[in-house]
């Protein structure tokens, strides 16, 4: 029964450990996952592109009120 016990435990950390890996790191986990499987994850993000400049639009703000609402 002991034994039992620890095997069920170790499923379930395994479980676990593999829908961790597929939620967290969907790119790891899509090339070993079959392809019906595969297919219900999300699609990889695009890659993050620089930022060049920055554009405020006028709102009729003081700089005083600017600077405390955008930090």
């Amino acid at each position: 029964m002991h034994r039992l016990k620890r095997l069920a435990l170790a499923l379930l950390i395994f479980t676990l450990a593999g829908v961790v890996t597929i939620v967290e790191w969907p790119e790891y986990a899509r090339p070993i996952l079959p392809a019906s499987a595969a297919a219900l994850l999300p699609p990889a993000l695009p890659l993050e592109k620089p930022i060049r400049d920055v554009h405020w639009l006028d709102q009729n703000w003081t700089k005083a009120d600017s600077a405390w609402f955008h930090h």
